[in-house]
């Protein structure tokens, strides 16, 4: 999933979505190449602490015990807290700029959903969030879709007022996710 996300960075990269990058450079040699060593070392250092568990057959999963979690999150600053909730959604930006299997998907929603729980209005990225919509929307998690898109809709409606392109698009967005777009559309025709 981190070497799906890193090669679409370097294929799309955005100048407003660095967190992200700087924290997979973490993971790359000096030709900018993906490097499952410096990952698997990582991995084995949380491991050694018993700060995760390694599940899963094939595709390794890593499981972090609920209270780890906490004791690490608030060990941070509130600037690092913030910062590590941006880049886990801007890996879902990336990992959603490309067309991906259903099993894919099914698979990130997990991540997502855990990762949504942890979102507060001071550390949401407004494209990753609507990215994270669109991979609930693709899962067919319609009650999970819909009120991320909702709160990226508050966002632009926030910054940009109702009626700027950037705040119709959410809405539009939002109306498929609720199934309302083509009555929306007619209702529209007919008046």
């Amino acid at each position: 999933m981190l070497e799906m996300a890193w090669k679409n960075v370097i294929k799309y990269s955005e100048p407003d979505i660095q967190v992200l990058e700087e924290a997979l450079e973490l993971f790359v040699d000096k030709d900018g190449q993906w490097n499952d060593e410096s990952l698997e070392e990582a991995i084995e250092a949380l491991w050694s602490y018993s700060l995760v568990e390694i599940t899963g057959k094939g595709d390794i999963l890593l499981e972090m015990h609920a209270l780890v979690h906490v004791w690490s999150f608030k060990s941070i600053t509130k600037e690092e807290q913030i910062k590590a909730k941006i880049c886990g959604q801007q890996l879902f930006y990336y990992l959603n700029k490309e067309d991906r299997s259903y099993n894919d998907i099914v698979q990130w929603v997990f991540h997502v959903q855990a990762l949504v729980k942890l979102l507060a209005q001071d550390a949401i990225d407004v494209k990753a969030a609507d990215a994270m919509g669109h991979i609930f929307k693709k899962a067919h998690l319609w009650n999970e879709a819909i009120p991320l898109q909702r709160q990226v809709l508050k966002i632009y409606m926030g910054a940009h007022g109702d009626n700027h392109p950037d705040t119709i698009k959410p809405w539009i967005i939002l109306l498929q996710h609720c199934g309302l777009l083509k009555s929306f559309k007619q209702k529209n025709l007919d008046s």
